[in-house]
């Protein structure tokens, strides 16, 4: 099976599910306390590739995809990585689309964020509807839902209270007032109903250290933005309103989607198919946090590699851990270079089917030659190598990159990038002096070259390995003892090819220089 056999099988479930419909409605989410992250982009992008596959195996069903913004929710800390967060501070508890944004004083900071969120899909080329839960809860199109909601009160408290603690089932309620005297929803307390003319009566009395209620006491309709409930019947209801059909979430969520459910039927609507995915691990296997900073952010993907790499990574099965991290992202990057571009796989299972209806990727015309890693490593051994220079030594390497200059420029400023804000990592090696004599066999070998002549990457790997086999030296420890001479690693690419990359003149340079600097 495919690397992307995951999603033909989710788009057969949901064509299974769906079917007799005459549209397939599919969701994903979002909360705007923040800005958009590689969750973000992981969930949106794996929905679209399931929307392809639908389309391919049944091109006569409509599919929308929407993108549900939980700007309503009340915004509970001030994020750590925006400028003037004082301004927000007196506003904490009250809902997003309240708060004043830092960044443009006509829009609140639910506004800022979900515009990122839309600019951010949009640069992607992502085709979806957007949802503002604000829009929904204020206009009344979930007003026949929160109805739904207290009709079936009870049944919904029997659900829920038995997934909290003891202590707080007497206080629980599904639904959260809006404060009508300081307009904040964190801080209210439900302490009443009436099903009769469906309103709540609360107390705005609950203080956490972020945020302090007001004291007021009031009743309100449920309708029309008075109120709205609480995360898990929040998700049911959407569901059950809007009638999604599929929508995928991390694993973090799965007792949510359980509780949702069950709520969902509740209120009379088939749940939707749902899709757990794993949590993105960083490279020593530690699940990536925001507040940690460690794995790769959005941005680093973006500034450090192609974006069909990206994909790419994403393609693979969604249920197994992925690490992600600066140290491994050149290795990730050459498994997309070396692996998605097998012709024999170009159909619905397999990475490059995807990729070319991903239309902001840039792909390659052929399989490429050249690797992620080598380019990082030659460029390790320059001085502030810029995107111009890199793609200079890979055209020197393998002049018919030239014919698809679009992509190896990308590349070659990814790259680039990478190595500006990467500091190389050195390993701890102790050179075997044994192997010190051998280096002046490379030596001789590229002086016999013409000067500022190509090297064949290929013809050079061989001779290396026909040095183990003259002196009868260990090939593993004689290419450990390479990479830490001219690396400072313990690992690294091919040899000849990176001798061929640097050309005969810096290749020798630099051999030199090795040998100059171990000379006993």
């Amino acid at each position: 099976m495919g690397i992307s056999s995951w999603v033909k099988a989710e788009a057969e479930k949901v064509l299974k599910l769906t079917e007799g419909q005459d549209m397939i409605t599919i969701e994903t989410g979002y909360g705007p306390s923040g800005l958009p992250h590689i969750g973000t982009f992981a969930e949106n992008a794996r929905t679209c590739f399931v929307i392809e596959a639908i389309k391919k195996l049944a091109p006569e069903r409509k599919i929308r995809m929407l993108v549900f913004s939980d700007d309503f929710d009340g915004l509970r800390k001030v994020p750590l990585n925006v400028p003037n967060g004082s301004i927000m501070k007196p506003h904490l508890g009250a809902p997003l689309t309240v708060v004043p944004s830092p960044y443009d004083p006509r829009l609140s900071f639910g506004e800022t964020n979900n515009n990122l969120l839309k600019a951010f899909l949009d640069s992607f080329g992502f085709s979806y509807e957007f949802i503002s839960a604000t829009d929904y809860y204020k206009s009344g199109r979930f007003d026949g839902g929160l109805k739904n909601v207290m009709d079936n009160y009870e049944a919904i408290r029997e659900i829920f209270i038995k997934t909290i603690k003891e202590e707080k089932r007497a206080d629980w309620s599904p639904f959260f007032a809006v404060c009508e005297k300081c307009g904040k929803i964190n801080t209210t307390k439900v302490t009443g109903y009436n099903k009769t003319d469906y309103t709540v009566s609360y107390d705005c009395t609950a203080d956490t250290e972020e945020y302090k209620s007001c004291g007021y006491s009031g009743t309100v309709s449920i309708f029309k933005g008075k109120t709205k409930v609480g995360w898990k019947v929040d998700w049911a209801m959407r569901w059950a309103v809007i009638g999604i059909d599929y929508e995928m979430h991390g694993e973090d969520l799965t007792e949510s989607v359980r509780v949702s459910r069950d709520i969902c039927k509740v209120l009379g609507r088939r749940p939707p198919l749902t899709f757990k995915y794993e949590l993105f691990l960083d490279e020593a296997g530690e699940k990536i946090s925001k507040k940690r900073g460690n794995g790769l952010s959005m941005e680093q993907w973006i500034e450090y590699s192609p974006l069909a790499a990206l994909v790419y990574f994403l393609l693979g099965n969604p249920n197994a851990p992925k690490k992600m991290g600066l140290p491994i992202l050149p290795g990730i990057v050459d498994e997309f270079l070396g692996y998605a571009y097998r012709a024999e796989e170009d159909d619905m299972t397999a990475p490059l089917w995807y990729l070319r209806r991903f239309k902001k990727a840039i792909l390659p015309a052929a399989p490429p030659k050249i690797t992620y890693s080598l380019l990082v490593n030659v460029g390790r051994t320059l001085e502030n190598p810029d995107g111009k220079t890199l793609f200079d030594y890979a055209l020197r390497y393998d002049p018919t990159i030239a014919a698809d200059r679009a992509f190896y420029d990308s590349l070659c400023q990814s790259a680039a990038n990478y190595l500006a804000n990467t500091p190389a990592e050195k390993d701890a090696y102790e050179i075997e002096s044994v192997m010190v004599p051998y280096l002046q066999h490379i030596r001789d070998y590229l002086a016999k070259q013409p000067a500022g002549s190509p090297l064949n990457g290929d013809e050079l790997q061989s001779f290396l390995f026909k040095i183990t086999k003259d002196h009868e030296l260990a090939q593993r420890n004689w290419f450990l003892f390479l990479y830490n001479v001219f690396l400072q690693r313990n690992s690294g690419p091919k040899m000849g090819p990176f001798f061929a990359m640097l050309g005969r003149d810096n290749a020798l340079k630099k051999t030199d220089e090795a040998i100059a600097r171990l000379a006993v």
